[in-house]
């Protein structure tokens, strides 16, 4: 995989020995993690002398820093755009994001790592976990918790928004943390790159079915007015250390 974004420049010059180090580091860490992956073949995929990682990184934390520092930007796709355009009625949105997430969480897109990263660092935690969360993961929850709040409409504390947030993302990670259960239980189940269509179109009919749902029923409950939402509250996976 070829970093050739502006952020692959965070932390200096990209020479061609450091672009070298991202690219090998970035696959390395993608397919072996954090603790697994060595310097040594980090090195040996770049052609660069092992010492190059201390002179251009410090460190091995430091070369898994300027890597997701690198991937910041490598989840960008027609699906990524289509989810996040404001102007497209929500449902289309989730469906897009569905489709973006399931790409991945999976890995059907083997030049875009940074999910593959994301999952190990979910089951194997590193010191840059921290990191990981602030840069990538909390952005993409407080967006798609105003996603859920667009689908759900008002009256839905910011509890609730967050449960349903963490649902639409717990059945596409059930498939990745899951698999070897799945095939136990039936391996035509799993999805591959040929079939994964019919997985986004359900979990997108299931959310939809499930938001609806919960609109009804908050609407029986206040008589058919709708209950406005507690402005006081901040949105979904705000960090509450730093201002909304």
């Amino acid at each position: 995989m070829s970093l050739t974004t502006p952020d692959a420049l965070a932390g200096g010059p990209l020479t061609d020995t450091r672009r070298h180090l991202l690219d090998a580091a970035t696959d390395v860490f993608a397919e072996k993690g954090f603790r697994e992956a060595t310097i040594r073949e980090i090195c040996q995929r770049a052609g660069a002398n092992v010492a190059a990682v201390n002179y251009h990184f410090g460190d091995k934390e430091g070369l898994y820093e300027a890597v997701l520092t690198a991937c910041r930007n490598d989840h960008r796709n027609p699906e990524s755009h289509l989810a996040m355009d404001s102007s497209v009625p929500p449902a289309i949105r989730l469906e897009a994001y569905v489709r973006w997430m399931f790409r991945r969480v999976l890995a059907l897109d083997r030049e875009f790592p940074l999910g593959q990263i994301l999952n190990r660092e979910m089951i194997e935690p590193t010191p840059a976990l921290s990191r990981v969360v602030e840069v990538h993961i909390r952005p993409e929850a407080r967006w798609l918790g105003g996603l859920m709040s667009d689908l759900l409409g008002p009256g839905f504390a910011r509890d609730e928004l967050s449960r349903a947030t963490m649902s639409v993302v717990g059945q596409i990670l059930f498939y990745k943390h899951c698999s070897s259960v799945v095939h136990f239980l039936d391996e035509t189940l799993m999805p591959r790159r040929d079939d994964f269509e019919a997985h986004v179109r359900h979990i997108t009919d299931f959310t939809l079915a499930a938001t609806a749902g919960l609109r009804a029923r908050r609407e029986a409950q206040s008589g058919g007015a709708s209950a406005p939402a507690d402005s006081a509250s901040p949105p979904p996976f705000c960090n509450p250390n730093t201002p909304t």
